[in-house]
């Protein structure tokens, strides 16, 4: 039997390195330090997982904030142009394509609500898309029956308007207000 065989430490001198490095009281308190920070390290790992996904939740829980908020702006925004067009609608200037009058009234209101760039009163039957009178008047005739918001308004049906008899048939004017994006006031 071969001697050099034998033993571990002949046959895997790394173990005896090591085994010898491990004997030293300064590894040893190495290795104590080492083993006693990893809790500590595996806490702050875990702290700082937990705190981005808070901070996570906390921004999406603001954007939707956010995004309700905007929503019930725009609704109130939108009500507040149905109520205004409900009563735009009942005027007789408006019933009874009054032009002049018509045309004065808006010039007047417009100043009042800036938010608007514009609030035209269009014709939706005689002449479909023609607007009779206008917040801003228009020294040439103006035809709208090609804007999208007109021609939804007439397929929907749940536009305003204001209706009067004339003789045999009733007239229809239905109210486009823009929203404001370039008007200064």
């Amino acid at each position: 039997m071969n001697d050099s065989a034998g033993t571990p430490e002949k046959r895997y001198p790394a173990i005896k390195t090591w085994a010898g490095h491990l004997s030293s009281l300064r590894v040893r308190l190495l290795l104590l330090v080492i083993l006693a920070s990893v809790p500590g390290l595996i806490l702050t790992v875990y702290s700082a997982a937990e705190q981005r996904r808070s901070a996570e939740e906390e921004v999406m829980e603001t954007a939707l904030r956010l995004v309700r908020l905007a929503t019930a702006n725009q609704d109130q925004l939108v009500e507040g142009a149905r109520q205004l067009l409900v009563a735009l609608a009942a005027l007789p200037a408006v019933q009874y394509q009054d032009s002049q009058s018509c045309n004065s009234f808006l010039e007047d209101l417009l100043a009042q609500y800036p938010l608007y760039a514009n609030i035209w009163v269009v014709d939706a039957l005689d002449q479909p898309g023609d607007i009779f009178c206008s917040g801003i008047p228009h020294t040439e005739r103006v035809n709208v029956a090609s804007a999208s918001s007109f021609r939804l308004f007439l397929m929907s049906h749940r536009g305003l308007s204001g209706t009067r008899k004339s003789s045999t048939k009733k007239r229809t004017a239905g109210i486009v207000p823009e929203a404001n994006i370039q008007r200064q006031p």
